[in-house]
């Protein structure tokens, strides 16, 4: 009888957290719908599948802002992941995927470097003048950048990932202190 009792708490629980979930959501949805009505932004659901945006706050007094910090955090982390692959010397992971690549691959790695500073500086313009319009097309920018960007990528990440796979690629000097 007890164990009936705490099943059906359990279960009165779980669906009072779907209920505040699928309101967060709903919540986020409505303020997106209205910032892409004003500022031709891209569809929440593109933008969400890559960067994650049904995570914000959706009680935050600058919800652009946050959308654009949230696209931010995912270009950054990929940035400095690049970065650690072309200047290779400052970890032994970074120098042994670099010599998985080839020249071509690399030039691939800097031409994406490239654009995610573009964006970055789009981003550090747009918190300089803290308007929504600048927000705005940093997102939009981000979001047609980033599709380009993901094609070009993938492959890329794909190899070194199977590089991995391989016993040669992890035959470094045991004794290698930078």
């Amino acid at each position: 009888m007890k164990e009936k009792a705490i099943d059906k708490i359990e279960k009165a629980l779980e669906k009072e957290q779907m209920d505040k979930e699928q309101k967060k959501e709903q919540k986020i949805t409505d303020i997106y719908d209205a910032l892409q009505k004003k500022h031709k932004l891209p569809a929440y659901d593109v933008l969400n599948k890559s960067f994650d945006i049904d995570t914000i706050d959706p009680d935050s007094k600058h919800p652009i802002k946050e959308i654009a910090k949230k696209i931010f955090e995912r270009t950054d982390s990929f940035r400095k992941i690049l970065e650690g692959i072309q200047q290779s010397d400052t970890s032994i992971v970074s120098m042994i995927e670099a010599e998985f690549l080839t020249e071509q691959e690399h030039e691939t790695i800097n031409s994406s470097i490239r654009e995610l500073m573009r964006l970055d500086r789009l981003l550090l313009y747009a918190e300089l003048t803290n308007t929504e319009n600048d927000y705005a097309t940093f997102i939009i920018d981000t979001q047609k950048e980033w599709s380009v960007l993901k094609e070009q990528l993938a492959p890329i990440i794909q190899k070194l990932s199977a590089q991995w796979k391989k016993p040669s690629a992890t035959k470094t000097p045991h004794h290698y202190v930078g």
